[in-house]
């Protein structure tokens, strides 16, 4: 019994992987200016740390900030520009980042002034936790209910206003969601926001986007604003600039102008900036209930055995010691 006690502590130390943190979409959305599906091409400056599903490319150079600072905890491993496709004759002046590609160089791809370029790098996390958390995120807003909704603008208006009405959303007390078709959104000559109050203003949008609203008074309301774009596969700003956070999963966001907050999109192509403008609203109760935080398996400790492996080494270990224990004995 002692012998198979302790081998039975052998094997759950061996079976338990190494205590792991969650990914949330708060973290993704506060830590970086672009996270984008498949492949990213701009060149103009972008000023926050970016994570790019594919490749990240570009038509002539242009600049990476990342003025913003990635924060540690959830989001250490991660450097300023990271890249889980290659880099495919991607000319970038890159500021002094840390620049983490985990494909390879394709082409002639050059980072000026990097801090550090490193090829076949590791990430903390696989893109499909990431990209998971992000889409599951914008299905669960999009199924948010407003406890209350002022009037939409009529379509065509200029100077359209969408007002918050702040209620209880999954236990925010100052949280709103507004709902409205993409085809009125783009009806209007410009826009704003009006907080009215409210920390968190999700505004669901369905259809693809086609705009040319002007965009009024983006400092009041940038930071705590959410578009969901909830079943968009298009979104074009054109050369028209856009204010708060774009969650556009599904859709290929294209700006000739800048967006100010952080971007998620199945693909970019733009000469627009993408300015850091990191969401300051709370999604950690409002989504608590739709989305579950992503666990990366094993948090990048050594593989683990499978069961039958474990039962194997636990027959093996016990025959040896029994076998030792008998030629003692002799």
């Amino acid at each position: 019994m002692g012998i198979l006690a302790a081998l039975a502590g052998v094997v759950l130390a061996i079976s338990t992987p190494a205590s792991a943190t969650t990914l949330t979409t708060q973290d993704i959305l506060t830590s970086f200016n672009a996270i984008v599906a498949g492949n990213f091409q701009t060149q103009s400056d972008t000023e926050g740390a970016i994570i790019v599903g594919g490749n990240l490319t570009s038509q002539n150079s242009g600049t990476l900030d990342a003025r913003s600072i990635v924060p540690t905890g959830t989001m250490s491993g991660y450097g300023a520009v990271n890249v889980y496709g290659n880099a495919v004759n991607a000319q970038y002046n890159a500021n002094n980042l840390v620049v983490k590609v985990a494909g390879s160089n394709i082409g002639n791809s050059r980072f000026s002034g990097a801090k550090s370029v490193t090829y076949n790098a590791t990430m903390p996390y696989t893109f499909s936790d990431v990209w998971n958390t992000l889409v599951t995120a914008s299905v669960g807003l999009s199924h948010l209910t407003p406890t209350s909704q002022a009037p939409l603008p009529a379509a065509n208006s200029n100077n359209a206003m969408l007002t918050a009405v702040p209620g209880s959303v999954d236990g925010v007390s100052s949280a709103a969601v507004i709902n409205i078709t993409a085809a009125q959104l783009a009806s209007y000559g410009s826009i704003k926001v009006n907080l009215n109050g409210a920390s968190t203003v999700i505004i669901n949008v369905t259809g693809n986007f086609l705009g040319h609203p002007n965009v009024l008074g983006a400092g009041s309301f940038q930071n705590n604003v959410i578009w969901n774009f909830v079943d968009a596969t298009s979104v074009d700003f054109q050369g028209y600039g856009w204010a708060g956070t774009v969650l556009a999963p599904y859709a290929t966001v294209k700006t000739n102008n800048a967006i100010n907050g952080s971007l998620v999109s199945a693909a970019f192509s733009g000469t627009g900036e993408l300015h850091s403008h990191p969401f300051a609203g709370d999604l950690t109760t409002v989504l608590a209930s739709n989305t579950p935080p992503v666990t990366p398996p094993n948090n990048g400790s050594a593989d683990v055995p499978e069961p039958a492996s474990l039962v194997l080494l636990l027959v093996g270990l016990g025959g040896l010691l029994l076998v030792r224990q008998r030629a003692r004995a002799a």
